[in-house]
């Protein structure tokens, strides 16, 4: 029984690579306009987009220009829904 618990513990984890975003909260969102993140806007005008794809190529871009860059998630109100925003500074 020990063994499947840690096979679907290993899973989990394997699952999640590539997918873990900071949900920041107010303390966090303050800090990283400490730092001077800037938000980016997406080629349709918003701050945010429904893709993950579209999200992780743009900090790719910022990453491969210069700059420090990730991906942020803010709570909304349709559960289960994800909306991704991109955060950038220069480095």
């Amino acid at each position: 029984m020990e063994d499947f618990k840690s096979y679907q513990y290993r899973r989990m984890l394997e699952e999640r690579r590539g997918h873990n975003y900071q949900y920041p909260n107010n303390e966090q969102q303050i800090k990283n306009d400490e730092l001077g993140y800037v938000h980016h806007k997406f080629d349709d005008g918003k701050f945010d987009t429904r893709f993950e794809d579209e999200a992780k190529e743009t900090v790719e871009r910022y990453r491969s220009n210069g700059y420090y860059s990730r991906i942020v998630i803010y709570q909304n109100r349709i559960v289960g829904m994800k909306y991704y925003s991109v955060i950038y500074r220069k480095k």
